[in-house]
């Protein structure tokens, strides 16, 4: 679809047409308030049309007595100078009563199409730049007269001063019966997968989620779920819970190992047992997802960064395999460059950057804050780390990414998970490091030039902040290694 909205955007849209038995027949959509008038223009009011009744007043719809299921939906979005950047509570009521309440607000530094040119971060009411509108669904169900007139009202909480601009788009779906007392389906796999609005966390090799969904009329309690990689290992994971008719819920499933991607690039998902009996429905029981393979590593691995202005708003986190955080930095100092040498076994691993602000280390916006960069790197034996991913500083709220250690790099005899850390980088009179370890070690430190010529011997202990005066030493390339009970570290820095 080309041309649409203001002719800025063009729209790809698809309608995916499923085959098989409705978890339940729909009697009727019926439109509550429609977003168009008859000219087909684009509009909304102002919150105190909304509250006077002009617009989106009161409507008095009859509800089938063959009614068994009636959900509302509503997609809101404010606009306006005092609409688009304010949060707000807003309701729709059935028979005098407010049923629903609706936070109108969506979080817009995690949106997985970015970077965006303006103000793509900042929050909206219901909306971001490049994202679905949110679309807010109840059970009025046990709310209604069925074979009656039912009255439904919307509005919005509070006295709103200024310009406000709502735009609503309100329906009821009235259902039949459920088709089955006991089923369940896969509603989604969001990792591993190449769907756009999943792109944040993929492509992935950690451990995968889904979303499952009670489709059947009886409260479901559990699952048992088979998943892998097609053409390779079968894993098994029960599940229990409390999901009534059309809830669903996000799962996360445990992997054994790298070996579990070992196969084709595509994942798939089937359950079965709902509450330990037959599942009375088995088309919407399995599902696939074709992904995009994760970074591997071929040589020593470092993450690399530089801090902005604010790296108060930074954090760092490593996960390994297992959801477990094996290495959580913060409180980095203001335009500094670290660099962290990450000597793991072998595995999938995490790399989460977050920024409390949503504005990452760069954006346009908040030029004050200054500008900083991030990268994963290899060690390929030049005198500088060669970048194997750049994350883009323009991220918002938050970055990811999956990177697999094979078992060809690295000490695989490793008993601990440990972590280098060493900043500035170039340093040019004191050179900070970290040597983290998950128990304590002491350990033998040592610098070397380029030529490989000991300079500096010292003692030092694992999980404790340390610093070298260099600022005596010539320009250039020099080694730091540590040497303890858990093998030998070495890394390089840049004196400047």
């Amino acid at each position: 679809v080309e041309g649409v909205g203001n002719q800025q955007e063009e729209l790809d849209i698809k309608f995916l047409f499923i085959k098989g038995t409705p978890h339940a027949e729909i009697i009727d959509v019926i439109q509550i308030w429609p977003i168009r008038p008859a000219s087909g223009v684009w509009y909304g009011f102002g919150n105190d049309q909304i509250s006077n009744n002009s617009v989106f007043e009161p409507r008095d719809i009859p509800i089938p007595a063959e009614a068994a299921y009636v959900k509302s939906r509503a997609a809101i979005t404010g606009h306006g100078s005092n609409g688009e950047f304010t949060a707000r509570n807003h309701f729709l009521s059935v028979n005098g009563s407010n049923v629903q309440q609706m936070t109108v607000w969506k979080e817009c530094g995690d949106n997985p199409v970015y970077p965006q040119g303006g103000t793509w971060i900042f929050d909206r009411a219901g909306w971001c730049p490049g994202m679905a509108t949110d679309v807010h669904t109840e059970d009025l169900t046990g709310f209604l007269n069925l074979g009656e007139d039912n009255t439904f009202d919307y509005g919005v909480f509070g006295s709103v001063a200024g310009n406000t601009d709502y735009r609503v788009n309100s329906q009821l779906v009235i259902y039949g019966p459920p088709s089955f007392n006991l089923d369940a389906e896969v509603a989604d796999i969001i990792n591993p997968s190449m769907k756009v609005e999943h792109e944040r966390k993929n492509p992935s090799c950690n451990r995968p989620s889904i979303r499952i969904r009670n489709t059947g009329a009886e409260k479901l309690t559990s699952l048992t779920i088979n998943y892998g990689v097609t053409g390779g290992e079968t894993m098994t994971q029960e599940w229990t819970g409390d999901l009534n008719y059309l809830k669903s819920t996000v799962v996360t499933l445990e992997i054994s190992g790298m070996d579990f991607w070992s196969g084709s690039n595509e994942f798939f998902v089937e359950i079965s047992n709902p509450n330990g009996a037959q599942d009375e429905y088995a088309d919407n029981n399995r599902m696939t997802s074709k992904f995009s393979p994760s970074l591997v590593a071929t040589h020593k691995l470092f993450f690399d960064m530089k801090t902005n202005n604010r790296p108060q708003e930074n954090s760092l986190n490593i996960y390994n395999h297992r959801g477990e955080v094996i290495l959580a930095e913060g409180n980095f100092d203001p335009n500094t460059t670290y660099s962290f040498e990450m000597d793991f076994p072998a595995g999938c691993y995490t790399i989460e950057l977050k920024d409390s602000d949503d504005d990452g280390l760069e954006f346009w916006f908040n030029a004050g804050d200054g500008n900083g960069w991030a990268r994963l790197a290899q060690d390929e034996g030049g005198p500088f780390n060669f970048p194997i991913h750049t994350f883009n500083p323009d991220f918002g709220g938050d970055v990811y990414v999956d990177v697999s250690i094979p078992t060809t790099v690295g000490n695989q005899n490793l008993q601990e998970f440990q972590s280098l850390k060493v900043f500035p980088n170039p340093a040019k009179d004191l050179l900070r490091f970290e040597w983290n370890t998950e128990n304590r070690h002491d350990a033998k430190m040592s610098l070397y030039n380029a030529t490989g010529k000991l300079i500096h011997v010292s003692k030092i202990s694992s999980n404790e902040s340390q610093a070298i005066d260099i600022s005596r030493y010539e320009k250039g390339i020099y080694y730091l290694k540590i040497e303890s009970d858990l093998g030998l570290r070495t890394t390089k820095f840049v004196k400047s």
